[in-house]
């Protein structure tokens, strides 16, 4: 697993995974009061967002889980969130009860 910045937030991802034989990445960004999930593939112009309302992280935390079958769990155990200030929070997936 690695955590790198990006512009427009953190990026998530379990390195050389494949998806139905195709390698992918798992992005989480929060942006204008919203989660945004996205699996996506560098090698084809194909991604899958899911957009959740910052209030929903009951909602987030199901579509996260929902990737631990497909992704390395370990990937999944941490994620970044930037705040709208700018400052960022660690977390995991259980603090989002």
């Amino acid at each position: 697993m690695a955590l790198y910045f990006e512009n427009r937030g953190f990026k998530v991802f379990s390195q050389n995974k494949k998806w139905f034989g195709v390698e992918v990445d798992l992005i989480v960004i929060y942006q204008d009061q919203y989660w945004l999930v996205e699996v996506k593939s560098l090698s084809y112009e194909w991604q899958l967002p899911y957009r959740v309302h910052k209030n929903q992280k009951n909602r987030l935390k199901k579509v996260l889980a929902c990737f631990q079958d497909y992704f390395d769990k370990a990937a999944l155990v941490y994620f970044a969130f930037v705040e709208p200030s700018g400052r960022v929070l660690f977390l995991k997936l259980e603090d989002l009860e």
